[in-house]
């Protein structure tokens, strides 16, 4: 496999991660107060990051 379509697979991929956590988000802040919710898709969307960044450096 070629460095692009590893690329245009890691941006999909993290498409799907932030779609699961904003509807995961979504669910939870129908049963918690949605400022519990806010800093949890932060810490994924921050997470996602820094494992992009770590694969890209290796």
């Amino acid at each position: 496999m070629n460095e692009k379509s590893v690329k245009s697979l890691l941006t999909s991929k993290r498409k799907v991660t932030y779609i699961a956590a904003f509807i995961g988000s979504a669910i939870l802040s129908m049963s918690t107060p949605w400022f519990i919710c806010l800093p949890v898709l932060l810490v994924v969307i921050a997470a996602d990051l820094y494992l992009t960044k770590k694969s890209e450096h290796s």
